[in-house]
């Protein structure tokens, strides 16, 4: 999910409440996240995002779909429980196929997923429709890739299709390839040990990236609370450019368990 394109679609009607007097302090900080590529704003969200979460699920309907992604996106790395109905409400404005990490696959969401690639069968295949419409979120793929179940893999051959024909690229790649990247994550992906040196701890980890880049990627601890992590990694593959993700670790007792992985850039 690019949060930096596309014109916005009209929202649904939005409660008449009047804003928190939070609000637009809360509206700066998206945007110099998302505009300026500024932690900073990001930081603050993630350490005080309990207080800020009726202000981000505001954000959620802004006629300013930046900003309204952008605010999905730190629900979700909070876990907010609101997460869950931002990521139906963009779903509802065809922003793709979502899923908030906010809580355990269910049999609710395998039924969303069932419902969401159903309408798009066509009697040839399948209606790919616009950029936005086609786009499957890739923090969804990873985080079946990390359950690893039996469910997740029904889930991702339901997906398998109509990502090969209507997306192509990184979501496509990843669903192909999601049986060995099952087998690799439940190798050195869970269970984890940060103490002392949580860069050595990611790159030792991270199943999600090309293995000749995990020894050098550069690890940044955006955010931290008392049992969430928000890091900021960044690879190169050679001479050929390189990526940034998003990750989000969560404290399980003595170890830290990956909460939610997404692709922020290529470059």
């Amino acid at each position: 999910m690019n949060p930096s394109s596309g014109a916005s679609a009209k929202p649904l009607a939005q409660a008449s409440q009047s804003p928190s007097k939070t609000y637009g302090d809360t509206i700066r900080m998206l945007k110099a996240w998302i505009v300026d590529d500024d932690d900073t704003g990001l930081a603050r969200l993630f350490t005080g995002g309990d207080a800020r979460a009726s202000d981000l699920l505001a954000a959620c309907h802004s006629d300013d779909d930046r900003i309204a992604v952008a605010a999905f996106l730190t629900l979700d790395f909070l876990a907010a429980p609101s997460s869950a109905s931002c990521a139906d409400f963009l779903e509802r404005r065809d922003r793709g196929l979502l899923y908030s990490t906010a809580a355990n696959l269910s049999d609710a969401d395998v039924e969303r997923i069932d419902r969401w690639v159903a309408a798009k069968q066509t009697p040839n295949g399948y209606r790919c429709g616009d950029n936005h419409d086609s786009d499957i979120d890739d923090a969804l793929i990873y985080s079946l890739i990390l359950n690893g179940s039996t469910l997740s893999k029904s889930v991702m051959a339901r997906m398998r299709a109509f990502a090969k024909l209507c997306t192509g690229g990184d979501a496509a790649t990843l669903i192909e390839d999601s049986d060995s990247l099952i087998t690799l994550a439940r190798r050195i992906a869970h269970d984890l040990k940060i103490e002392p040196d949580i860069s050595a701890s990611i790159r030792a980890s991270a199943f999600f990236l090309p293995p000749e880049s995990r020894k050098d990627c550069e690890v940044v601890i955006v955010a931290r609370t008392d049992n969430r992590i928000l890091l900021k990694i960044t690879y190169s593959v050679g001479y050929m450019g390189g990526g940034i993700f998003y990750i989000v670790l969560r404290n399980d007792g003595s170890v830290w368990q990956y909460a939610l992985i997404r692709r922020w850039a290529y470059f």
